[in-house]
């Protein structure tokens, strides 16, 4: 784990040598960097290079089969927190200040939830670490406006754990169409707001 001194925030992908050492992987985060600031540079019209981006990432993971399974082993062994941080930042980038994230993963251990949602996803390190490091979680809900390292995330999660997938909304798979919908899945579609109260008689 290697934190910036400036900001005091974890900077694995940007400042650690060991996962900056291999060509491929350091190719990989200038690559995502590029999409990023053109994503916020243009908008939606950046999209196309987030998308890429993310679809070379996925290439690349599946053929570096040996690189993987390392990883994998890596996680698995990876019991505390400081040391989940560690076997993350290997795999995807993570960008949170140590104290504030060992803290929030402290907490949630001893509150143990089943199910968490993270709003703002970016690169998806966080959210791994989320996976790894609070093995009671059962349930977790990425949102962002494109979810990266969807392969990884999919990849490295424990087994049993639950990760919904759900397409682009309102087109239907492979036409330009809009999605017909169900009445399954009509009903299955969350709302917000308190929960209605049951009809008596």
């Amino acid at each position: 784990m290697t934190v910036s001194p400036r900001s005091g925030e974890l900077k694995p992908a940007a400042a650690n040598p060991v996962l900056l050492r291999d060509r491929i992987e350091r190719l990989l985060w200038h690559l995502d960097q590029q999409a990023t600031k053109r994503l916020i540079a243009y908008g939606p019209q950046g999209r196309p290079l987030v998308v890429f981006s993310d679809h070379v990432s996925a290439a690349i993971l599946q053929l570096r089969r040996s690189r993987r399974a390392r990883a994998a082993r890596d996680l698995d062994t990876a019991t505390s927190i400081e040391s989940a941080i560690t076997a993350v930042g290997r795999v995807l980038p993570l960008n949170q200040k140590p104290a504030e994230i060992v803290a929030f993963l402290e907490w949630t251990r001893r509150f143990a939830p089943h199910r968490l949602c993270e709003i703002g996803v970016e690169s998806g390190g966080t959210h791994l670490l989320f996976k790894r490091a609070l093995p009671q979680i059962e349930l977790t809900v990425a949102i962002d406006l494109f979810v990266r390292h969807k392969a990884h995330l999919r990849y490295f999660a424990p087994p049993g754990q639950r990760s919904p997938g759900r397409r682009r909304r309102g087109r239907a798979s492979g036409s330009g169409r809009p999605a017909r919908r169900t009445g399954r899945q009509q009903r299955s579609r969350w709302r917000p707001g308190p929960p209605r109260p049951a009809r008596s008689g």
